[in-house]
């Protein structure tokens, strides 16, 4: 698999679902863009590559090209995906969360500023105890790894220049999809389906995860009272309940619930909308972004 400069921070197969062709709306645009394809939509200037963090990209096209025919089949039949399948589409919809930007921006936000605490907490400490610190002197310990007082203000050097670009700390981010897929493919799946003439939207954080009274604070995938929400098609949505069930469902929804999930999709996109069609919403949305 090549890496390119271009590279896509939601998967262009999974796009071409809602803008092929589509519109796009942009986070300061005055007008949303026809576009016939995602060739060149929500692309970032090496976001997952070359080092320090990895080739990412590559894992991203790896459990793109093993989900994609998932994805089809999730949208052209009513069967249950048998369990092999239902693991491994996890594995996508963990890499669709924890990939995105604005997943990663607060999480590089969030530990650069835990470990900025912790390393002002050993300074108080050492000064307190009145401790003469040398450069190769042991300071303190991240997991398994001591760092000397040199190495830890390198390596918080290095975090803050790295959290500047909302790239800190993103390939032990993204790594943890190896745990929070196995969450996921426990979770009751409940596939809904659009009425004939209306349809789904989609945003650049389509992942989202609440308690049940719609908030994302607290909310951890683990929990028994949260929903993950993925739209899967302009025609086809993902819901992901807490409680474990071995229930498969497909329900079809009325137009207030397609409006009521539209309207969630909405509310926690951060940059871009992507709609089949023109849509009022979205347009609303776009008014207050500018």
């Amino acid at each position: 698999m090549v890496t390119g400069k271009n590279q896509h921070i939601l998967p262009r197969f999974y796009l071409n679902r809602f803008i092929h062709p589509g519109w796009v709306y942009l986070r300061g645009a005055e007008q949303p863009k026809l576009v016939h394809s995602a060739k060149n939509v929500a692309v970032k200037d090496w976001f997952y590559s070359p080092s320090p963090y990895g080739d990412l990209d590559q894992i991203n096209t790896l459990i793109e090209s093993e989900t994609a025919p998932i994805l089809k089949k999730l949208l052209t039949t009513k069967a249950p995906l048998p369990d092999d399948s239902k693991f491994l589409f996890s594995y996508f919809i963990g890499n669709l969360a924890l990939r995105v930007p604005a997943y990663i921006e607060e999480m590089s936000e969030s530990m650069v500023s835990a470990l900025e605490q912790a390393s002002g907490m050993a300074k108080k400490i050492i000064r307190k105890m009145e401790v003469k610190v040398e450069e190769n002197t042991p300071y303190v310990q991240l997991g398994s790894r001591p760092y000397t007082y040199k190495e830890w203000n390198d390596f918080l050097e290095s975090l803050r220049q790295q959290n500047k670009e909302g790239k800190a700390l993103i390939e032990t981010t993204m790594s943890t999809v190896a745990h929070l897929a196995p969450v996921i493919a426990h979770m009751s799946w409940v596939i809904l389906t659009a009425p004939a003439g209306l349809f789904f939207v989609t945003c650049d954080r389509p992942v989202v995860l609440t308690d049940l009274e719609g908030s994302r604070i607290g909310a951890g995938w683990a929990n028994r009272n949260v929903v993950g929400t993925l739209p899967l098609s302009p025609s086809r949505y993902l819901v992901l309940y807490g409680s474990p069930s071995d229930k498969w469902r497909y329900e079809q929804l009325s137009k207030a619930g397609v409006e009521d999930l539209n309207s969630r999709t909405i509310q926690f996109a951060v940059d871009a909308i992507y709609s089949p069609e023109k849509y009022q919403p979205t347009e609303n949305w776009l008014r207050k972004a500018v």
